[in-house]
């Protein structure tokens, strides 16, 4: 078994958003997309939550030793970003009347093995950007 520390960035990456993906469906939501990919962005995981609500979920993983809250990552650039993203999505697949919001999974892995790790959910992490109304 590989260690966390021996992982890539992209690697450790790829794990989070699994254990992102397992953590959602375990909490109701029915994942529509992972990784989805929009001119040149992406957005993590779309969604649908319990009550029928568009979800857009950014996922953030880090190591326990990285010393710093994933949270603190998704600056007003990316918020920015993916608001576009979302926009464009909705836009494209003509999606009108429906709630959407923006939520953070974060996966911190707490030790060295791929099966300690800490998973928190922020719903509605931060509003769609103003710019892109």
């Amino acid at each position: 078994m590989q260690n966390i520390s021996e992982l890539s960035k992209k690697d450790l990456g790829d794990l989070g958003e699994d254990v992102a993906v397992r953590f959602l469906k375990n909490k109701g939501y029915l994942i529509k997309y992972i990784k989805y990919k929009l001119g040149r962005g992406e957005i993590d995981i779309i969604a649908l939550d319990k009550k029928n609500c568009l979800c857009f979920i950014e996922v953030k993983t880090k190591r326990a030793d990285d010393g710093f809250n994933p949270l603190l990552s998704i600056t007003d650039n990316k918020q920015r970003q993916l608001s576009k993203l979302a926009l464009m999505y909705m836009q494209k697949f003509k999606i009108q009347n429906i709630d959407a919001r923006f939520d953070v999974v974060t996966v911190v892995f707490k030790n060295d093995k791929k099966k300690y790790y800490d998973v928190n959910l922020f719903k509605n992490a931060f509003p769609l950007h103003s710019k892109y109304l």
